[in-house]
């Protein structure tokens, strides 16, 4: 199982305790981590590794120039330009084939052996709807060319990177960015989704169940809601990286 993050330094206790919980939660699975690294300084790279390390898994950082980013847009003032990374990331992770990229402000919550099993052969990513752009901002969605289309969270994505490859991700966020850069919100999100509209393979809810979550469960009673693999955590993490191991 192959699992990417994208992190700076600031960043670097959330994406300590996002890969224990991937680590609590799958002991018996192979997993090779990939981070995408927006200037994680040695020593917490070195707890981070030790971590993972001391769970009988691998992991691997990789140096991003976040000046490759600078032209992109800032809309959300927590969200650091590390996002971005993955628009490229065929280029950084060039030898895998199926990639699970998770946000650094996510828990897991129990096994992605069923996530990582579903089936994208033909589609370039699979992903769960986002019931607050969904539901409260569906107006948005026409003013950035998705009308008649939902709406993925792109905090939890399972990447098709054969298909990435062959589509040149980067050059279509470019072109789609350079359309509707005087509109875009969400930043890498809006990107993602409007480029993808047609090519999404959207899955249960349960594999992305942010805080938001909860308040939509009653517009879609129709649906069963499982146990959570993914929790999104909203709020800045307070301590340090040393604490994460205490």
């Amino acid at each position: 199982m192959n699992v990417a993050f994208s992190s700076d330094n600031n960043y670097a206790p959330y994406l300590a305790v996002s890969i224990l919980s991937v680590l609590k939660n799958n002991s018996e699975s192979e997993i090779c981590f990939y981070i995408l690294d927006f200037g994680i300084d040695n020593n917490n790279k070195e707890i981070i590794a030790n971590i993972v390390y001391n769970h009988g898994k691998s992991i691997k950082f990789i140096s991003v120039d976040k000046d490759e980013f600078a032209n992109f847009p800032i809309t959300i003032n927590y969200i650091s330009l590390a996002t971005y990374a993955r628009l490229n990331i065929t280029q950084y992770i060039p030898d895998v084939d199926k990639l699970l990229y998770i946000d650094v402000d996510t828990l897991t919550n129990g096994s992605l052996d069923d996530l990582w099993n579903t089936d994208i052969e033909q589609y370039s990513l699979a992903a769960c709807k986002d019931f607050f752009i969904e539901i409260e901002q569906a107006d948005y969605k026409a003013q950035i060319g998705l009308e008649n289309h939902h709406y993925f969270n792109a905090g939890v994505l399972l990447i098709n990177m054969r298909r990435w490859r062959e589509l040149n991700v980067l050059e279509m966020s470019l072109t789609w960015l350079n359309k509707y850069k005087d509109v875009i919100k969400y930043q890498d999100q809006d990107i993602l989704n409007g480029i993808f509209k047609d090519d999404v393979k959207f899955i249960n809810t349960r594999f992305n169940f942010t805080p938001s979550e909860s308040g939509y469960i009653k517009y879609r009673k129709e649906r069963e809601i499982q146990f959570p693999a993914f929790t999104i955590i909203l709020g800045q993490i307070s301590f340090g990286l040393a604490e994460v191991l205490t």
